[in-house]
C-alpha cells in the first residue's frame, strides 16, 4: 500500500494559524479511497475540544477495507507546539539592520535548503519570536516516524506555507518579500527522503485524483 504524507489543513483539519482549514476537494476525494491515519494525541490536544469533531472527519476511514493507500496527516506548526490559533510566521533571510528587528538575530538558529545561498529562519511576522528550532524538532520527529513505518511514497504539501510550501514567500528581516524558498518541512522532506516526489495540492498526479 502506498503511503502519502499530506499537509493536514488540506484534509480539512482546522490547524492553520487562524484556526481554520484549507480543504482541497481533490485531496479530500483521495481520502475517501484511503486509510487515513488517526491524529496523534498531542495534535488532538493542540486542536482543542472545539475542533475535535473536525479532526474525526478525516480519521473515520482509518480502518477502511480495501484502501488504495494510506494518508498521513501532518501539520508541522501544530506538532511544534505553536498553538492554534497562533501568531503567523514567515521565512526570513538576512541579518537585521536595526536592533528593534529580531533582537536575537546573531544567535537565532537557521536552516539552509539545498540551492539556497544563505541560511533561513522561521520568525513570527511581528518579529517577537523564532520558531525555527521548534519546527525543526517536530519535522525531524515526523521524518523518523515515517522512516520507522517503512518510508513514504510521496508528499502533498500546502503551497506557499512557511513550513510546507515548495516555493514559499521569502522575506528580509524588515518584512519585505525578496523571493521564494521551500518551507522547513518541505526542505527536510527532500533531504531525508531523496528522490521521493513532493507535490502541492494543485500538482499531485491525476492518477491519485480519481
Amino acid at each position: 500500500m502506498k503511503r502519502l504524507c499530506v499537509s493536514a489543513c488540506l484534509l480539512g483539519i482546522p490547524c492553520r494559524w487562524k484556526g481554520d482549514a484549507k480543504p482541497c476537494e481533490a485531496v479530500q476525494r483521495l481520502a475517501e479511497r484511503a486509510a487515513v491515519r488517526a491524529l496523534d494525541p498531542a495534535t488532538r490536544r493542540a486542536l482543542g475540544e472545539s475542533h475535535a469533531e473536525s479532526a474525526e472527519v478525516v480519521s473515520h476511514a482509518e480502518s477502511a477495507e480495501n484502501a488504495e493507500m494510506e494518508l498521513v496527516p501532518f501539520c508541522p506548526e501544530l506538532a511544534a507546539g505553536l498553538g492554534c490559533p497562533r501568531p503567523p510566521i514567515e521565512l526570513v533571510q538576512g541579518e537585521a539592520s536595526e536592533p528593534s528587528i529580531v533582537s536575537t538575530a546573531s544567535t537565532a538558529s537557521t536552516f539552509q535548503p539545498r540551492g539556497s545561498a544563505l541560511p533561513i529562519r522561521v520568525l513570527r511576522v511581528d518579529r517577537t519570536g523564532d520558531a525555527t528550532d521548534a519546527l525543526r524538532a517536530a519535522c525531524e520527529a515526523e521524518a523518523e516516524a515515517l522512516a520507522r513505518a517503512g518510508g513514504v511514497d510521496g508528499f502533498i504539501l500546502k503551497s506557499r506555507s512557511p513550513s510546507c510550501g515548495l516555493a514559499s514567500p521569502l522575506h528580509d528581516p524588515a518584512g519585505r518579500e525578496i523571493g521564494t524558498a521551500p518551507g522547513l518541512w518541505a526542505a527536510l522532506a527532500r533531504e531525508r527522503f531523496p528522490g521521493i516526489p513532493r507535490w502541492t495540492e494543485t500538482t499531485f498526479p491525476e492518477s491519485f485524483r480519481g
